[in-house]
């Protein structure tokens, strides 16, 4: 009772704080996520939560008692999700791989375009060797034809002969977030060493990595976005905030509050 009565009334400041676009991520392990997500979902609103992100917070796993906790999770609410506008994150080396086809405008990945499951369309296409596909496809014929005639779709040459689209990389946006996330986004341990190069001592129990804190801005916020920690600690946020404008030239101010 202690616990929700401390965090009842900030959530419910933080809420009054936040612009009628803003998010709020919060950290919270399993001890108190079930009472976190009741008391948000009374101050923000069932509506208005977004997503529940589960986070492998540490590189390696303990061998002690029944099992190892090894995730933590961050609640995310809108102030309004019907304004809610996530941004996408960079593409991973991974989702790069797949763009391992190339033609005169580029690389690109193939788009099905023949799917039993989401597939509505039905028409006959003429693969070049003559083989006859009638679908279902997910886009109309007449789109279809203008996407061959811009030399937008690719034949494959074994099989049925199945046409597929192409997304090329130079428009990628980049690729919309997931529920979970991997020790790719940081670990504390990782968080920990940074705190120790910069002040050559550990002052701070679990802080989080700097990577972390800038995927959430990354994906929350706006170039010149007002970015506010109310249990700031090691000041991470404040450290994402300044790296990423100097990655991308944004203008994000920072508040961090310690008490």
């Amino acid at each position: 009772s202690d616990w929700c009565s401390m965090m009842y009334p900030r959530l419910q400041l933080a809420r009054n704080l936040l612009t009628d676009d803003g998010v709020i991520f919060i950290s919270i392990d399993d001890n108190e996520v079930h009472n976190l997500r009741k008391i948000c979902d009374e101050v923000f609103g069932e509506e208005n939560f977004v997503i529940q992100i589960a986070w492998r917070r540490t590189d390696n796993q303990p061998n002690l008692g029944h099992i190892a906790r090894v995730k933590e999770y961050i609640l995310s609410y809108a102030k309004d999700y019907t304004t809610l506008k996530f941004n996408k994150l960079p593409l991973t080396d991974k989702a790069k791989n797949e763009y391992r086809y190339s033609d005169s405008n580029g690389l690109f990945r193939r788009s099905i375009l023949l799917d039993k499951t989401r597939g509505r369309h039905f028409y006959e296409i003429t693969t070049k060797s003559g083989n006859k596909l009638i679908g279902p496809w997910t886009i109309k014929e007449k789109d279809f034809w203008e996407l061959e005639h811009k030399g937008g779709i690719y034949w494959t040459t074994g099989g049925d002969e199945q046409p597929y689209g192409k997304i090329y990389l130079s428009e990628s946006k980049g690729q919309i977030a997931n529920d979970f996330w991997g020790i790719e986004f940081g670990t504390n341990q990782r968080g920990s060493l940074e705190v120790e190069e910069l002040l050559n001592k550990r002052y701070f129990d679990f802080p989080k990595p700097v990577s972390l804190i800038k995927n959430l801005i990354m994906i929350g916020a706006d170039s010149n976005s007002i970015v506010l920690d109310f249990f700031s600690g090691s000041a991470t946020t404040a450290h994402a905030v300044m790296q990423l404008n100097a990655e991308d030239g944004g203008n994000r101010k920072f508040i961090m509050v310690q008490l």
